[in-house]
C-alpha cells in the first residue's frame, strides 16, 4: 500500500540573553513581545490542538496533529517550550508516545544541539553537537531516537560516521543530495566499514507545501498527497514545521483535516523505514545541504545565496573567520559552560540571511562576549581585543553595531531584571458554571474571538458538602464531578490519587464518619490495616481512581487546547483544606487541629469569618522543607498557567481561632511562615507564576512580603481600591456581588462605565466577572462570604450566553485600551 509520511522541522535559535537565560523582546515580532513567543502561539500551540470544524464553523473535533506528524524538534525550541510553554511540551511528548502505539514507531527523531553546520565544524565540535542532541532526546522522549535530522540538511561522510557510531539508523536529506530517485531508502556505505541509511524526502510535494499554498484547502493538500504517494508509493513531504500556522495562517488545521482525510494512509518516517528497509546502495552528494543551491557555502562564503538579489554578502567569510579563531583562542581554557557558548556562536541562522547586523548574527555574538567574558572571569585573560580586531575588518555600514554587541555582553549583569506583563483580559467563570468540561472548548473559542486571553476558574478540586470549592476534602486532586464526555488516558504512578481514593472509599465504608474517628489502625495509618482495607474496597477504589485520573484526561486536553487559542488559565490555591480531608489524614504532624483558621470582623462579617479548616504546623513544615506545600503548587502548575494563591495575608500572619470558641472574633493574629516558604518553592520549582489575593485586613509586613516577592496583588474596583500596574485588577471577585446588584436600579451603560474603569486601569491584567459582562443582577451572584446554603457555588451561564455580538462588543473595547491579544489576528475559523 502506498504511503502518506509529513515530516516538520521544528527549529527555533537560541535567542536568550547569555548571561541570565532570560529571552529579550524584539520588536519585529509585534505583536508579540518576541519571535520564539508568537510562533508559539501560531504554530506550536495551535498543532497541539488543532481544530476540524463543523459545516457551521464551530469546534467538532480537537486532534494533537503532532502524533499523526513525523517531526524534529530542535534542542534550543525545547528548552525554551519546556521553560515558557511546558503544556505545548507535554503535548508534544505524548504525540510521540501516541504514535508508538498507532505506527510501532516514534514520530519524533533527533536533531543536534545548536543547529551549527556539521562539516564546517571541527571533528570534536560536530561529535559534542550529535551528542548533546541525543542526550537531550532521550531525556525529553524517554526513549533513544531512531534517526536524526541534520541542521539544514547539511551532509558529509565525517558527519554520516559521527550519527552511525552514535548509533543513528537514518537521515533524511533533500533529493538533490543523494545519487538514486525518490521514493525508497538507501544504504550509505561508509570508510570505517559501518553504514547508515539515507531518506530523500519528495520535491514536489514538499514544495507543494512550502511555496505551491497547498494548505489553503486541507482536502486538496491531501489529494495532492494520495495523488503522488499512488504514483511514487512513498509522499514523504519534509518542511520547515513553522509552515503548519506560521508561515501559512491557519495551515494546522488544513494539516489537522488532511490527516482525517488520509486516514491509514499516514505514517511517520521511522515506521516507513522499518517497514520498507533499505535494499541498494547510494552515495551522497558531500558538503550539499537544502538550502543551498552551492552546497554549503551559503554559511561561508558571498555565494549569492539571500533573500534579497542586491545584498553585499561579502561579510560572511570574515564572519565565519572570526568565530573560528576566538574559539582556538578560548578553548585551552573553556568550562563546560564556556563551552556552550563557543558551540551556540556558529548557530547556523547568523548566515542565513543578507546582513551581518542582523537578529541572528548578533545574537551569535552575544554568545561570543559571553566566553570572552566567562575566560577572563576565571583565569584573567582577556580575548576581546583580539576578537573585535577581527570583526573590525568585517565589511559593513555598521561596524559599530558588531562592536557595541560584543562590549554590551563582556560582564555579567549585577541584576536582572524581569520585565512586566502586557496588558491583557480575561473573565472569571468557574468550570462548574458550564456544567462540567465538555462546555470548556466552546467557551475558550467564545475568549478567543472576544480579543481575550485569560480564563480564571475557581479551585478545581473536590468541594465539600456545601459545595464550597475552597473546602476540599483532596487539595491535590481534581473533581471527577465536573468531568463531561470520557476521554482516553494512560495509566501511571499518581500516588495523590491513590491517597484520594483510598481515602474516600474508606469514609463512604464508615458512613461518611471523620477519618479521626475511624478505627484505629485506619485513623493512624497502620500499614497491615490499609493493605487489608485496600483488599477489601479494591472494586470502589478503583473505580473511584478512574474518575479521578479521568478528569486529569479531560482537563489536560482542555488546557491543551487554551494554549494553542492563546489562552492561559489562572488557577486558585486556597491557602486551607478541610480537617476532614486526605491530606490532613495522611500528614497529621502538618496540622493544628485545635485551632481553625478564619478572619477577623471586617466589612463582610461584624463577628469575622469562621471557616472551621485547621491550621498549618509551620515549624513542622518548614522542618519538612515545605514538601506538601512544593506538591500543591506542583499540582497547581499541571492544571494551570497561573495561580492565584488565596489569602495571602495568611502567609505573613493568619487568624487563629480556638476550636471551642464561640465565633471568629475569638481569634489572634498569630505569626505565619513568611519569605521562607516561597524561597523553598522557588528552589524546587523555579519563578512562580502567581497573583496572590491580598485583601482583607491586610498590614505593612503582608505588603512588604508581596513586593519583596514581586508578586502581583488585586485591586477590587467596588471597594474602591487604589490602581496600581503590578496588579490584577477586577471590578468584582466571586466574593462580591455583581456590579448592577452593588449600584443597584442603574441602565446598562453605568455597568459597562464600572467595566471601562478597570478596562483603563494601569493593572497588567483586567478580569471580569462573566456574570458582570452579561449585565446580570445579584441573582447571578456567586457566593455571599460567611453564609452557606443553595444559592452559593451554584450560578450556571444561561444558554446562548457567549454570543457573537458580546464577543464583538468586548474585541472594540479591548482594542481601545491597548488589551486585545496579541493573537487576535488568528481568531477566525478558516
Amino acid at each position: 500500500m502506498s504511503a502518506v509520511c509529513i515530516h516538520g522541522h521544528f527549529y527555533q535559535p537560541t535567542r536568550e540573553n547569555p548571561w541570565t537565560g532570560d529571552w529579550d523582546a524584539q520588536p519585529s515580532a509585534a505583536p508579540f513581545r518576541d519571535w520564539n513567543t508568537r510562533i508559539a502561539a501560531e504554530c506550536y500551540a495551535p498543532n497541539a490542538a488543532a481544530r476540524l470544524l463543523d459545516p457551521l464553523g464551530r469546534t467538532r473535533k480537537v486532534v494533537n496533529n503532532y502524533a499523526s506528524l513525523s517531526f524534529d524538534i530542535g534542542p534550543t525550541l525545547i528548552t525554551w517550550l519546556e521553560a515558557n510553554r511546558p503544556v505545548v511540551m507535554q503535548a508534544i511528548v505524548q504525540a510521540d508516545r501516541d504514535s508508538v502505539r498507532q505506527f510501532g514507531h516514534g514520530a519524533a527523531i533527533a536533531q543536534p544541539f545548536h543547529h551549527a553546520i556539521l562539516p564546517l565544524c571541527s571533528p570534536e565540535d560536530r561529535k559534542l553537537e550529535i551528542e548533546m542532541g541525543l542526550a537531550v532526546f532521550e531525556r525529553v522522549f524517554g526513549r533513544p531516537t531512531e534517526g536524526i535530522w541534520l541542521p539544514e540538511a547539511a551532509v558529509d561522510t565525517p558527519t554520516l560516521e559521527d550519527c552511525a557510531a552514535l548509533g543513528v539508523g537514518f537521515v533524511v536529506l533533500a533529493p538533490r543530495q543523494v545519487e538514486a530517485p525518490t521514493g525508497e531508502a538507501y544504504w550509505v556505505s561508509l570508510p570505517s566499514g559501518a553504514k547508515i541509511a539515507v531518506i530523500p524526502y519528495g520535491q514536489e510535494v514538499s514544495a507543494g507545501v512550502a511555496f505551491g499554498g497547498w494548505l489553503e484547502d486541507g482536502g486538496a493538500f491531501a489529494d495532492q498527497l494520495a495523488r503522488v504517494a499512488d504514483r511514487d508509493g512513498l509522499a514523504l513531504v519534509a518542511t520547515d514545521g513553522e509552515s503548519y500556522g506560521h508561515h501559512h495562517p491557519f495551515g494546522e488545521m488544513a494539516l489537522a483535516y488532511a490527516v482525517e482525510r488520509l486516514g491509514d494512509r499516514l505514517t511517520n518516517v521511522a515506521s516507513w523505514f522499518a517497514q520498507n528497509p533499505p535494499t541498494k546502495e547510494t552515495r551522497i552528494i558531500e558538503n550539499s545541504s537544502w538550502s543551498c543551491a552551492h552546497g554549503i557555502e551559503r554559511w561561508r562564503s558571498a555565494c549569492g545565496c539571500a533573500t534579497r538579489e542586491d545584498a553585499d554578502l561579502r561579510w560572511r567569510g570574515p564572519y565565519r573567520e572570526a568565530l573560528n579563531n576566538l574559539r582556538a583562542h578560548a578553548l585551552p581554557h573553556a568550562d563546560d559552560e564556556t563551552r556552550r557558548h563557543l558551540l551556540a556562536m556558529f548557530t547556523s541562522c547568523a548566515w542565513f540571511f543578507d546582513t551581518v547586523t542582523g537578529v541572528e548574527p548578533l545574537q551569535n555574538l552575544r554568545h561570543a562576549a559571553c566566553a570572552i567574558g566567562l575566560v577572563r572571569e576565571q583565569t584573567g585573560i582577556d580575548l576581546a581585543p583580539h576578537f573585535l580586531a577581527d570583526l573590525a575588518r568585517i565589511p559593513t555600514e555598521h561596524p559599530q553595531t558588531l562592536a557595541q554587541t560584543v562590549h554590551a555582553y563582556l560582564h555579567r549583569p549585577k541584576h536582572l531584571e524581569i520585565p512586566a506583563h502586557a496588558r491583557r483580559a480575561g473573565v472569571l467563570l468557574p468550570v462548574s458554571a458550564l456544567g462540567d468540561l465538555d462546555g470548556a472548548i466552546a467557551f475558550i473559542d467564545w475568549l478567543a474571538s472576544a480579543g481575550m486571553c485569560l480564563w480564571q476558574v475557581l479551585p478545581l478540586g473536590p468541594t465539600d458538602g456545601y459545595n464550597c470549592p475552597y473546602s476540599s476534602w483532596s487539595a491535590l486532586s481534581g473533581n471527577p464531578e465536573l468531568s463531561g464526555t470520557e476521554v482516553a488516558y494512560v495509566e501511571q504512578p499518581a500516588p495523590w490519587a491513590d491517597d484520594a481514593s483510598l481515602f474516600a472509599c474508606i469514609k463512604a465504608d464508615q458512613q461518611g464518619a471523620a477519618w479521626w474517628q475511624w478505627p484505629a489502625g485506619l485513623r493512624d495509618r497502620d500499614e497491615q490495616a490499609l493493605a487489608a482495607v485496600a483488599v477489601r474496597l479494591s472494586k470502589p477504589i478503583s473505580a473511584h481512581r478512574y474518575r479521578l485520573l479521568q478528569f486529569e484526561a479531560q482537563w489536560t486536553k482542555v488546557r491543551r487546547y487554551a494554549a494553542s487559542r492563546g489562552v492561559q488559565i489562572i488557577g486558585d490555591v486556597p491557602i486551607y483544606v478541610g480537617g476532614d480531608s486526605v491530606d490532613a489524614w495522611v500528614n497529621p504532624g502538618l496540622f493544628n487541629r485545635d485551632c481553625v483558621a478564619g478572619a477577623p470582623p471586617d466589612d463582610f462579617s461584624e463577628s469575622g469569618q469562621w471557616w472551621g479548616n485547621p491550621v498549618f504546623n509551620w515549624e513542622a513544615m518548614a522542618a519538612d522543607g515545605y514538601r506538601w506545600w512544593i506538591e500543591r503548587l506542583r499540582r497547581g502548575l499541571d492544571h494551570c498557567d497561573v495561580l492565584r494563591l488565596d489569602h495571602f495575608i495568611g502567609f505573613s500572619r493568619y487568624w487563629s481561632i480556638p476550636a471551642d470558641a464561640e465565633d471568629a472574633s475569638w481569634g489572634t493574629w498569630q505569626p505565619g511562615p513568611g519569605r521562607g516558604l516561597f524561597d523553598a518553592l522557588t528552589q524546587a520549582l523555579g519563578p512562580l507564576p502567581l497573583i496572590v489575593e491580598d485583601l482583607g485586613d491586610v498590614n505593612d509586613e503582608t505588603l512588604k512580603l508581596r513586593d519583596e516577592l514581586g508578586f502581583p496583588g488585586m485591586v477590587v474596583t467596588q471597594f474602591g481600591m487604589e490602581h496600581r500596574e503590578c496588579a490584577v485588577v477586577y471590578p468584582g471577585t466571586h466574593d462580591n456581588d455583581t456590579i448592577r446588584g452593588s449600584l443597584g436600579d442603574v441602565p446598562d451603560s453605568a455597568v459597562w462605565r464600572a467595566m471601562d474603569e478597570a478596562l483603563e486601569s494601569p493593572a497588567r491584567w483586567a478580569v471580569f466577572q462573566m456574570p458582570d459582562l452579561l449585565l446580570l443582577g445579584s441573582e447571578a451572584r456567586m457566593n455571599t462570604p460567611g453564609t452557606v446554603g443553595p444559592k452559593n457555588w451554584s450560578w450556571q451561564l444561561p444558554a446562548a450566553a457567549l454570543s457573537s455580538d458580546l464577543a464583538a462588543e468586548l474585541r472594540g473595547r479591548l482594542e481601545a485600551v491597548g488589551r486585545l491579544r496579541p493573537q487576535a489576528h488568528r481568531s477566525g475559523a478558516t
